[in-house]
């Protein structure tokens, strides 16, 4: 239940955000009825004020006869054949109220019925979007909503405009030429395969029919192809997500399944009238016959010149369909296993006696349970060995390095036993010392990787290793090798003195780092979010000044020392907020003469900066400025100056105030002589 109602609240949501970028949707279909060719439409109201509009007030369909090319939002339907169709009430009272589609379909439609206004959004938004995706699968909630019209009295081979009307909503068009009926697309490429022995998954390309319908109807049948057996009560309407490729495959996973039985699937597809119209073909899979028991093998011994292995077969309450056992042996726990002997299945309990004609031999052994279909399942690996008391051979080769991050790699080169099961590797930081073993459990690769700190006095590490084989003998130890580590310690910090302002220029000076062995310094300035690197020296610069300063910004200074090494260390910050208590003025403004209105026409562009208002100031024939006009609209770009005359000259400027309060300067005289 929670997946279903996860399913329609994302689909819901989908419908949600796609009715709202759009208008009124209309869609048609054009088929013949007792040889007689008819229109059939459909719309969808755009958000939930529209559909409550839709339910409680009806809708009027209008016709008219087009040209086949002519757009139908330019027809005019001044003497349109009008059908009114009915608020939705007048058809829901019709129905009996006992009947539980009744009751489905009085639940979708209360928020639309009822006379309370909704505030709640999202309540809205999810009963729009329940409503319009029942009503795109749904040929009876279509009918009973009011959003469906058929027209029987159309011409074949003619043009036809329809427009919808719904009060207070604008108004949806569409063309329908009568000369063809609509034809839909064959669903196409639908695979089916079994998952984990329990689930046919099926899986089907609908890019080709979502212009038709967006449900499904997924049949189902066994032995042989029979229509009308649907896999879900209601249609299947695929979930795509926002990061999935818009020409992903449809599925659907069916748990339900018949051992024994060949399975028959077919995806019918709906239209946005609820017809079942596009089929794919039937596809069949059959379900074999499962092993329904888990294999425990309990004991394995040597005896004498056989290996014995005894287990036995627990149910799980089904049949367990066990046609055969079969003894696999491998000398690796997970790979590489051999037949060694098939018994056909009487009895729970298995025995299997395996000849060994020498001792030291070492072997792991699997018991499988097999169906009749060849459906397998295993127990898990048993080890059986005879003694062996001779160690490996030494590993060598040993080669080692180690990284600036501390990290240490190891390699080597295998003896050439065909039994060991791993390596233990030991280190010290002194050859002197007791050497501490670093991995926790064997393994057979032939490189380790170790780590060791580096903040510490001791620039060296031994490194040494042993094999060890099945028998858990181990060899003696390799030789032992030195790895020494690399510089890890940070140089010194530059030392940033505090910035000084000169005339719109920020002036920064500073001691360098007295280390040694100094690769590069920078000089960064951080301004919120965004870092820049002013300046990068590896000679004794000491000073630097920053011309690209904002006036209202912060700004924060500091120094990154890097050595050869590539350690690298910061200085301590100085913060800066520079603020000079003028703006600059607009970038970019002119005066044009409007000659059609006998005015002049100020633009500008908008400054940075939230603004309050823009100060308008005029001169006339090179006298003194003088404010005209102060605009409270900080997102006021034009003015319209209709006091001139012809013969006079007139200059403008234009002067914006922040909402801080601080003034921009002027621009720059914009002159108008007519």
């Amino acid at each position: 239940m929670n997946r279903i109602l996860l399913t329609i609240l994302i689909v819901a949501c989908a419908l949600v955000s796609q009715a709202q970028t759009k208008p009124m949707a209309v869609v048609s279909k054009v088929e013949k009825q007792s040889g007689k060719t008819v229109v059939k439409l459909k719309w969808f109201a755009s958000d939930f004020d529209a559909f409550k509009q839709l339910v409680n007030e009806g809708s009027t369909v209008e016709r008219v006869q087009i040209s086949a090319d002519q757009d139908p939002k330019t027809a005019n339907f001044d003497g349109a054949t009008k059908t009114v169709i009915q608020p939705t009430k007048t058809r829901l009272d019709k129905l009996d109220a006992n009947l539980e589609s009744t009751k489905k379909l009085q639940l979708l439609l209360e928020p639309f019925l009822a006379e309370a206004v909704q505030d709640n959004d999202e309540a809205k938004n999810f009963a729009f979007a329940l409503a319009v995706l029942d009503c795109s699968v749904s040929k009876e909630t279509g009918i009973v909503i009011g959003c469906t019209f058929t027209d029987e009295s159309v011409e074949k081979g003619k043009t036809y405009a329809y427009r919808i009307r719904i009060k207070n909503t604008p108004d949806g068009f569409i063309a329908v030429q009568t000369g063809e009926v609509t034809s839909y697309p064959k669903i196409e490429n639908v695979t089916l395969t079994l998952d984990r022995k329990n689930t046919v998954e099926m899986r089907w390309q609908s890019r080709d029919t979502k212009a038709f319908g967006y449900g499904f109807q997924l049949e189902k049948s066994l032995d042989a192809p029979k229509e009308g057996n649907y896999l879900t009560k209601t249609p299947y309407v695929p979930v795509r997500s926002t990061d999935e490729k818009a020409d992903k495959d449809d599925s659907f996973r069916d748990e339900q399944l018949t051992e024994g039985k060949t399975h028959f699937y077919r995806v019918v597809g709906l239209n946005y009238f609820g017809e079942a119209v596009m089929y794919s073909e039937w596809q069949k899979i059959y379900i074999p016959n499962h092993v329904h028991a888990e294999i425990y093998i309990d004991t394995t011994y040597a005896k004498d010149q056989t290996r014995v292995i005894v287990g036995s077969a627990f149910g799980d309450g089904k049949p367990m369909n066990i046609n055969r056992y079969e003894l696999h042996k491998s000398t690796q726990k997970d790979t590489d296993y051999s037949l060694v002997e098939t018994k056909p299945y009487s009895d729970s309990v298995f025995k299997f006696t395996v000849p060994m004609l020498k001792t030291g031999d070492q072997f792991y052994y699997k018991v499988l349970a097999i169906s009749k279909d060849n459906d397998t399942v295993s127990s898990l690996p048993s080890y059986v060995f005879t003694l062996d008391q001779e160690p490996p051979a030494k590993p060598t080769m040993l080669k080692g390095e180690i990284d600036s991050n501390g990290v240490v790699r190891l390699s080597w080169q295998a003896p050439s036993d065909k039994d060991l099961q791993g390596y233990r590797i030991y280190h010290a930081n002194d050859k002197r010392e007791e050497f501490t073993e670093r991995n926790k459990e064997l393994s057979l690769a032939t490189t380790l990787t170790d780590t060791v700190r580096l903040d510490n006095l001791t620039s060296e590490v031994y490194y040494c290793l042993k094999a060890v084989d099945l028998n858990y003998n181990n060899s003696p130890f390799s030789d032992t090798i030195l790895v020494l580590k690399p510089d890890t310690i940070a140089p010194v910090p530059a030392m940033l003195s505090t910035p000084v302002v000169k005339d719109s220029i920020m002036v920064l000076s500073w001691v360098n780092s007295p280390s040694v062995d100094i690769k590069m310094n920078f000089l960064i300035r951080e301004q919120g979010t965004v870092i820049d690197t002013l300046k990068q020296w590896s000679d004794q610069t000491i000073s630097f000044e920053d011309t690209r300063i904002i006036a209202g910004t912060a700004y924060n200074y500091r120094i990154v020392t890097s050595d050869k090494s590539r350690n690298a260390s910061l200085s301590e910050p100085r913060k800066v907020y520079y603020e000079p208590g003028y703006r600059k003025a607009i970038s970019e403004s002119k005066a044009v003469f409007n000659s059609s209105t006998k005015a002049v026409d100020l633009i500008w562009t908008l400054p940075q900066g939230e603004v309050f208002s823009f100060q308008i100031y005029k001169s006339l024939n090179g006298g003194k400025f003088y404010l005209v006009k102060t605009i409270e609209n900080g997102s006021c770009t034009t003015y319209t100056d209709k006091d001139v005359q012809s013969g006079d000259r007139y200059a403008y400027k234009v002067k914006y105030i922040l909402q801080s309060g601080i003034h921009g300067m002027p621009t720059k005289e914009m002159v108008i002589a007519f």
